[in-house]
């Protein structure tokens, strides 16, 4: 939307203005509410007022016509009936009695509902919060945003933001579940624009994979940008409480198995999601820690000595890591000839 159509056509017949020329500023187009136009009185105080035009098109791109000339400067409201229900583009200006000073033409805005921006990221902080972030709608008539969020089984409102375009949810729990999200833009008159595409936040989980000596994660992927996923990073600290990128990993994947790890120490992670295209959104997950807990495998073993005693029995002597996780062992002998006998321990 915006004012270009009506800016243009003013500059064709006018010219540009020059540098510090002052402007008659036209009366400020709020919204549609029905088929009634609604704006705000403009503050001109250079020169008798004569007049408001309103001019329209069912075109956005015209060409305009001059629907109505208003003589009550103090009009805030405009009848315009619409019986097939057509869409229908305005604009305003103001005449004054200012010699040498520009028209300046209103925002053009229709009767349609106003459309939201789409989402741009939903990214979890350092305090487990959700940020959302969006662009701004195209309708120059709207004055706030609804953030819905998935509440259970219904999508509920639970924030209305009227300066700005993003929105930290303090009541989310992005460190238990995925959450899901959509924003609405609103106008003047209460007109509400129809539910877009949701975007929901990437929930990362760990748990310890005891035998695979490891620790296995596994997230949703973040898979709302129009331009898809561009590539994903696995970031982990461990004691130091310092990050570093363990791992960069591709559009598809969604499970990664650490192994660079020690028993019994706590590792945190977080993955980070990056859109494609160079539309330079980013994700980043919920932060998890996990302290491992994996089966130590057997890193030092000696056989020390080997003996017969008095009794004629055979005494083995070894010592292995006493931090290994050794379950069960065998002793195998042989006798003479081929094959051993295993003897369990």
């Amino acid at each position: 939307m915006g004012r270009t159509v009506s800016l243009g056509l003013w500059f064709l017949v006018f010219g540009l203005p020059s540098q510090g020329q002052a402007q008659i500023l036209p009366p400020t187009l709020l919204c549609v509410d029905g088929t009634d136009l609604i704006w705000d009185i403009p503050n001109n105080t250079c020169g008798p007022f004569q007049a408001y035009e309103i001019y329209f098109s069912t075109n956005e791109n015209g060409p305009f016509t001059l629907l109505e000339t208003i003589t009550n400067q103090s009009q805030t409201v405009y009848n315009h009936p619409n019986p097939m229900f057509e869409t229908y583009y305005y604009y305003m200006v103001s005449v004054f009695d200012c010699p040498g000073q520009i028209q300046e033409p209103s925002d053009t805005i229709n009767n349609q509902l106003p459309l939201a921006g789409p989402i741009a990221s939903t990214s979890v902080n350092d305090a487990g919060q959700v940020i959302l972030n969006w662009e701004d709608s195209p309708s120059p008539e709207t004055v706030a945003y609804i953030v819905f969020r998935l509440l259970g089984q219904n999508v509920d409102p639970i924030d209305t933001v009227f300066v700005g375009t993003t929105y930290t949810d303090l009541t989310a729990d992005p460190e238990f579940m995925s959450e899901l999200y959509y924003v609405l833009a609103v106008d003047a008159c209460g007109n509400v624009s129809l539910f877009g595409d949701p975007h929901q936040t990437v929930y990362l989980q760990a748990n310890s994979a005891l035998c695979d000596r490891g620790i296995a994660l596994n997230w949703n992927r973040y898979d709302f940008w129009p331009g898809g996923l561009d590539r994903q990073e696995l970031w982990v600290s461990d004691a130091s409480g310092v990050f570093q990128l363990a791992a960069t990993l591709g559009p598809q994947d969604s499970t990664f198995l650490y192994t660079d790890i020690l028993d019994g120490e706590e590792y945190c992670f977080y993955v980070q999601s990056y859109e494609s295209g160079g539309g330079g959104n980013q994700s980043r997950s919920n932060l998890v820690c996990e302290i491992a807990d994996i089966v130590q495998p057997l890193e030092d073993f000696a056989l020390t000595r080997v003996n017969i005693n008095t009794a004629q029995e055979v005494e083995l002597n070894w010592v292995w890591d006493p931090m290994s996780s050794i379950d069960v062992f065998s002793i195998e002998r042989t006798l003479v000839g081929p094959g051993l006998t295993s003897e369990a321990g």
